[in-house]
Formats: structure tokens, sequence, C-alpha cells
């Protein structure tokens, strides 16, 4: 009789036999194929080392130039017969590499950077490495990636040959990665003619920023003109060339003026003195209103503000306070309501359509909520870039309002603070539904925010707060943080990203908490925290049929919490930890119905505690260690298919402690002394608990 026990991921699988009716390999849905050889004295099976993972994944994009190759194993390895033959290669070429294992793990170190834009392959034949019994691995596997492209520009706004540009226009040029000024960054010019213009710039990650001291001139041809060794990267590699493109401003708009006097054309609507309030009585075509004054009401009065070439602005506020602007509809201009260096107004009621920007706040703050700007009620849609979009501007509320289909982000936060954005419907947007760039102390609350391409997406922004909001059917994730920190996501409802994490948390974004949220149901996994990003918590969130991993943490992410949760139901493992994801705490938490196993520590990751957790009814192991270090005492392990596994007799990793060790459902008694710890050890593949609890233990 052959009995066949494999600890394997759980996907969709094809099982293949020989003639005889053995089991002769196994092929999993997502590519990999493990064979399976037979003693022919005794019949008895051998599962040869088959690669498990990799980093950077088999077909990755936009891989950094010194990015090592990491290949893992399902088991610890040693040179195989044909070690020799792992080689590295662009096209026909060899990449000179220096060759390490570390336990599973093979380290493929390149001499040098690699190139940029090229692919790489990585080939493993047959036989390149043996398991310690001396079984040689018998698939050949092949891992390709892209790595990033050299300095170069992607997108100018405005476009390479735009006509009507607004006059106040501020030149952004982004860049296919990240950038700081060189050595000949006093050479960018703004031209009109051989006229040089006076411009301030700026770097932020991949933008630069050209600010035009003073308004543009109308009608005029302009040249913008970035010279190699202008920027450069984090490398220090510049532009191959040099790099120039052209615009040209809009012709000048008719300007109605509406002033404590009423308007400067009469023939356009009435004027109330006793309440400093104007009233529309025609549509306008091709025309701004500028309020000039404080505390003055234009009421739009159910009428249109039509701009026929895209350019200008709709209504303006500059540098005033108390004005009102309602009842309005606003299309074709470039803002459709502009507001910039003015507090303590109200935009409310009005429809926005089929401007580039619906609402743009630019430099327009209050010292209180009290005295900011109010944006509330409108309908902002179909904007060329941004429904509602506040820069440089604090303490400011937008509050139920709708903004959909904007081919932009549905509202965006830059270089933006202390701003309360409530209850809105952010809805179909071909950017973020809501964007946060440098943003810090801003309040998110009870907003929906459905089926955009991300639902909340940071990068480089701090001290937020996102409660009790709606975040449904993203493309890809439902919250994104990119080198963001101490941001707080408390309850709410994070679900049905397509493509996506739930939440993800990447590259040094450290000491953010996600709180009492629900996230269900997204395509990858619940909560995936990735890129040396440390410190974070996740507490007391419910954590729920997501379609790979309840909580996943890896690349060098150390030191987070993952306390009090309930994950259910998740389609691999509950809580996946991998590659150098070491020093995090697990406690407290409830993991049930995993798909895989219900804790999975692998890729050396050591040094976390795992404590006071209850793990039931996994398909695969209740607690599956690949490697050394880790501390798992005072848990329950209920009624997995396997309650544990140590892959490796050598790892030293912990399981009680001088007062007693877990609970594992599959070994109760004896406890002659009846001291609440079974008389005998607990004894599973590769580990041992000398303590094992009778009972389950209760929560603390």
């Amino acid at each position: 009789m052959l009995i066949l026990s494999l600890s394997l991921p759980a996907y969709a699988i094809t099982y293949n036999y020989d003639r005889s009716g053995r089991l002769t390999s196994v092929s999993y849905d997502f590519g990999l194929k493990v064979n399976l050889s037979y003693d022919p004295g005794t019949s008895r099976v051998t599962v040869p080392p088959y690669v498990y993972g990799t980093d950077p994944v088999n077909g990755a994009v936009y891989v950094p130039v010194d990015q090592n190759v990491y290949i893992t194993f399902s088991e610890d390895v040693q040179p195989g017969d044909n070690y020799t033959g792992i080689v590295m290669k662009t096209g026909g070429t060899v990449v000179t590499a220096a060759y390490s294992l570390n336990n599973s793990l093979l380290t493929i170190n390149p001499v040098d950077n690699l190139d940029s834009s090229t692919t790489y392959a990585v080939y493993i034949p047959a036989g390149a490495v043996k398991d310690l019994s001396g079984n040689n691995s018998v698939s050949e596997y092949t891992l390709t990636f892209t790595t990033q492209s050299l300095l170069s520009v992607v997108y100018t706004d405005p476009a390479n040959g735009a006509a009507d540009v607004p006059v106040d226009k501020t030149v952004y040029v982004t860049f296919n990665k990240d950038i700081q000024p060189g050595p000949n960054s006093g050479d960018i010019a703004v031209k009109a003619g051989e006229t040089v213009i006076s411009t301030a710039y700026s770097v932020y990650g991949s933008v630069l920023t050209i600010d035009p001291a003073q308004n543009l001139n109308n009608s005029t041809a302009y040249a913008v003109y970035i010279p190699v060794g202008a920027v450069k990267d984090a490398a220090g590699n510049g532009l191959a060339a040099d790099y120039s493109f052209g615009f040209t401003t809009q012709a000048a708009l008719t300007t109605v003026y509406l002033s404590s006097s009423g308007w400067s054309d009469g023939s356009v609507g009435t004027w109330d003195s006793s309440i400093k309030t104007g009233t529309l009585t025609k549509d306008l075509t091709d025309t701004t209103i500028v309020i000039n004054g404080d505390d003055i009401t234009l009421d739009g009065n159910r009428k249109t503000l039509t701009g026929t070439t895209g350019t200008g602005n709709g209504v303006v506020i500059t540098a005033k306070s108390g004005d009102i602007i309602k009842n309005l509809t606003v299309k074709g201009f470039t803002n459709g309501i502009h507001v910039q260096g003015a507090s303590d107004n109200t935009i409310q009621n009005n429809t926005l359509d089929g401007n580039q920007y619906g609402i743009y706040l630019l430099g327009s703050s209050g010292t209180t909520l009290e005295n900011g700007n109010r944006i509330l009620d409108n309908t902002v849609t179909n904007s060329t870039f941004n429904g509602i979009h506040i820069q440089g501007s604090s303490y400011n509320t937008v509050d139920h309002n709708t903004s959909d289909s904007n081919r932009g982000n549905g509202i965006h936060l830059q270089g933006a603070g202390t701003n309360q954005i409530t209850y809105n419907t952010v809805t179909s947007n071909t950017g973020n539904g809501i964007w946060m760039q440098a943003a810090a102390g801003n309040t998110l609350e009870s907003n929906t925010v459905e089926t955009n391409v991300y639902g909340i997406n940071m990068l480089a922004s701090n001290n937020n707060i996102i409660q009790n909001n709606r975040i449904l059917d993203s493309a890809w994730e439902g919250v994104k943080m990119y080198n963001s920190d101490s941001n707080r996501v408390l309850g709410g409802e994070i679900s049905g990203s397509a493509n996506g994490n739930g939440v993800q948390i990447q590259n040094c974004s450290n000491n953010n908490t996600i709180s009492g949220s629900g996230i269900t149901e997204n395509a990858g996994c619940g909560i995936r925290i990735f890129g040396s990003a440390g410190g974070n918590t996740m507490t007391g969130n419910t954590i729920e049929a997501n379609h790979a991993h309840g909580i996943c943490i890896t690349n060098n992410s150390g030191g987070n919490t993952i306390s009090g949760n309930t994950i259910n139901g998740n389609i691999m493992d509950g809580v996946n930890l991998t590659a150098l994801a070491g020093s995090n705490t697990i406690t407290g938490n409830t993991v049930s119905a995993s798909g895989g196993s219900g804790f999975n520590i692998a890729g050396n990751s050591g040094a976390n505690t795992i404590t006071g957790n209850t793990v039931k009814n996994s398909a695969g192991w209740g607690l599956y260690l690949w490697c050394g270090d880790n501390t798992v005492i005072g848990n329950n392990f209920v009624n997995n298919i396997n309650n544990g596994k140590q892959a490796c007799t050598w790892f030293t990793n912990t399981f009680n402690d001088a007062a007693g060790g877990n609970y594992w459902s599959d070994w109760i008694t004896p406890d002659a002394d009846g001291d609440g710890i079974v008389d005998q050890p607990y004894i599973f593949k590769g580990g041992q608990d000398n303590k094992p609890r009778t009972s389950e233990i209760p929560p603390s």
C-alpha cells in the first residue's frame, strides 16, 4: 500500500497517473507542475524540490536595475548535479552574477546593474538543486522579467501643441520615474519667441512643476525647454537629449464682473443691493464671471454658463471672502469654478459638466474649518481631469457632492491639509476616487467611493483619517498607501476590488492603522504590506472571502501588528508572511476556513510572535513554518486538515514556555495529573510542542 502525503498550495489541481495507477505528477492552474518519482524497490514516492516562489515574479515589469533575483524552493536544497547550469541571460548574453544557496532560497546577485528596458530570463535546469536527501529537481524552470526604463518624459500639461491654454496655467512635466534637480536645472526655460518668461520650478516625485511668475499673454505661442542635465533620477541618470514642447494660450474671453455695486453688464441679470445678490437671467457663452468683492452672492438661477473652447474659467473668486456661488450650470471651461487665495466662500448646488476641472481651489485656506471654503451639494461630471481639485489649500469642507465619470480623479488633494471630505458620492472615475498627494491631516468620512480605478490612493500623505467610507468595486486597490505614514483607516467597507487588494501598504509606509473595517471579496489579498513597510497595525477587522491571502506581509516588512481580526474563508492562507517579513506580532485573531494554511510563515521570516490566536477548519495546515526563530505559544489549532508542520527539523522555533504551549485539537489526552497539560509532547512534522494544552485557551 502506498500512502502519499503532500503539502501543496490550495489551487485548482490536475492529478496525473501512469498505467499502473500510480500518481506521477500534480499540475496547477497557474502553470506549476510537480513530478513525483518512485523507488522501484520500495514503491515509496519522492516529491523532488520545485520552485515555490520568485522575486521578481514571473512576467514582472518595471523591475529596478539593481534588483537581486530570489528563487524560493519548496524545501531546503543544496547544489544538484546541474547547479552550474543555472544561468541568467538577456537574449543570448549571459549576465555575470554570484549564485548562493541558503536553506530554501537561491540568491542571484548580478555583478553590475542590469540594463534598463530589457527583458531577462533566469534558467534553472532539471537537476540544478537537490533536497537534503539527495533527490534532484526533475522539472526545469524559467523566470522572465523586464527592467525599468531610462529617464524620459511621459506626459506634459499642457500637451505639446495644445491650443487655448489658460493664461494662468502652471506647467507640469511628468517623467517615468522620480526625479531631482540636476546640475543644469537653472537652464529650464519658458519662452515666447526669444523672450524668456520669469518662472519658478519645483520637483516632487516624478513631476517637474514650472510656475510662471505672472499670467501669460493671450493668443501667444510659448515653448518649454528642458536641457540635458536639468533633472536626474535617483541614480544620477538624466535625459538622453534636450526636451522641448510648445503650446498656445487662449484668446481673451468676455469678462463680466459682479461687485458690491452689481453687474458690470446689467443685461446679464438682476441685482438686489439689500442682500448683495446678483441673479442671472440668461444663459451666457464664452463669458467669465468674476466676483469682485466680499459677501456677494451669485445666484445662477439654473442658467448655463458655456465655454466653447474648453479654456478659461467659468466663475472666478480671487482673494475674496464670504461669497456664494449657487444654482449655476457651468460647461466647457478649463476650470468650471476657480477659487484662488480666498477663504470663507460657499460653492453650493451647482452642476459642473465637461470642464477640464470642475471645481478648482488653489491656495485657498481658512484658519479653521469654520472660516474655510465650503463645497456643498454640487454635481461634477465628465471633467477632462479632476472633478474637485484642491491644491495647497487647508481647512476646507467638501460635503455631499457627487463626482462622477471624470477622466482623472473624483476628488484630488495635493499639498492640502486639514480638509474635511464627508458624505460625498465618488463613482466611475477613470483615475482614483480620491487621490491624496503630499496631503496631511485630512479627514475622509462617510463617503461612497465606487467603481473607480483605485478607491482612495495616497502618495507621501501622512496623518489622515479615513473613516466609515464605503469603498466598493475598484478596478485595483480599494485603499493604497505609498510612502505614507501614520494614516488611520477606521471602520467602513472595502470590498470587490476586481484586480487588486482591499488595502495595500507599500514602499516605506509606516505606522498606519487599519481598524474595524470590513475587507471582503477582493481579487487579491484583504490586506497586503510590502516594500519595507513597518510599524503598521491591523486590528479588529473582518477580512473575509478574499481571493488570495487574508493578510500578506512580505519584502522586508517588519514590526507590524495583526491583532483581534476575524479572518475567514480566504481562498489562500489566512495570514502569510514571506520574504524576510520579521519581527511582526500576530495576536488574538480568529482565522478560519482558509483555503490554504491558517498561518504560513516562510522565506526567512523570523522573530515573529504568534500568540493567543484561534486557527480552525483550514483546508491546509493550521500552522506551516518554513523558517525559524519564531515564537508560537498560547494558540488554538482546531480541526485543520493538518494542525501543524515545521518544514525542516533544524529550524528553531519556540512552541511552549514554562506555563504551557498551544492547544492542538488532535492531541488532548492523557492528562493524568489534571494540570491542563497533555502528559506527552505534541510531535508534528519537523517540530514539537512540549506542553500541549488539553483544552482550548480562552481569549485574553
